[in-house]
């Protein structure tokens, strides 16, 4: 089982390496499919890194 921590939000978005494409934050589904136990399955760490700082979610 793997934990991927999420830092503060930062401010100085020209210097995040994951930048948020629009498709993300207005249709997030469209970044994520749903496996059989209903888990958020994204095309890529950064598309997981970018929902969960677009939406301050944070799974434990």
């Amino acid at each position: 089982m793997a934990a991927i921590r999420v830092g503060g939000v930062s401010s100085s978005s020209s210097s995040d390496p994951c930048p948020c494409p629009q498709c993300i934050i207005n249709k997030p589904i469209c970044a994520a499919e749903f496996s059989s136990h209903s888990r958020r399955i994204f095309s890529s760490e950064c598309d997981m890194r970018c929902y969960n700082k677009c939406y301050n979610r944070i799974w434990a």
